[in-house]
């Protein structure tokens, strides 16, 4: 925090004094592009995850073959990590929730990447719970995330956005 601050008051201090020293556009570019970096967010995929694990449960929590009250965090992660997780935190720290994404995949990307991925995950099952079409069997749901042609879109204009960068 103490470094966002004093970098905002250098940039401050520069954009003063390049007013009587008349600095070149290209400094001030790059003092922009400097300020904008350090006070840009980390990216999160950790939390961006869990937040898509807890949109795909409220959605999913509506299937025709789930009692109902009987989906929790701990039977989703048990189910989507063959038995190996039972939360969703250990689950997307060990990158297992990217369904239809292989692992390696999603290892090689960025941070900024990675945390975008979920996020059109996120969106995904947010609409559809918010548009009441969370409908069908668990099965039937869980495939069409790898077949929605909004979120491969979502996911492709990652890249674009975040230039694989961290």
């Amino acid at each position: 925090m103490f470094f966002k601050i004093t970098l905002i008051f250098i940039f401050l201090f520069q954009i003063s004094c390049a007013n009587k020293n008349e600095k070149s556009y290209q400094d001030l570019y790059a003092l922009r592009i400097l300020l904008e970096t350090a006070t840009k967010a980390k990216p999160n995929p950790q939390a961006a995850c869990i937040d898509a694990m807890r949109s795909e449960e409220a959605c999913i929590a509506t299937a025709s073959d789930v009692l109902a009250g009987t989906l929790t965090e701990t039977n989703l992660s048990l189910t989507l990590s063959t038995g190996k997780f039972t939360t969703y935190s250990d689950l997307c720290a060990n990158n297992l929730y990217m369904y239809p994404l292989p692992t390696n995949y999603v290892t090689n990307n960025s941070d900024a990447i990675r945390e975008c991925f979920f996020k059109c995950d996120s969106s995904y099952w947010k609409t559809r719970k918010n548009l009441n079409i969370c409908s069908g069997t668990s099965t039937v749901m869980l495939s069409g995330i790898g077949n929605d042609s909004g979120t491969s879109n979502c996911r492709r204009n990652c890249f674009s956005s975040t230039n694989n960068t961290p």
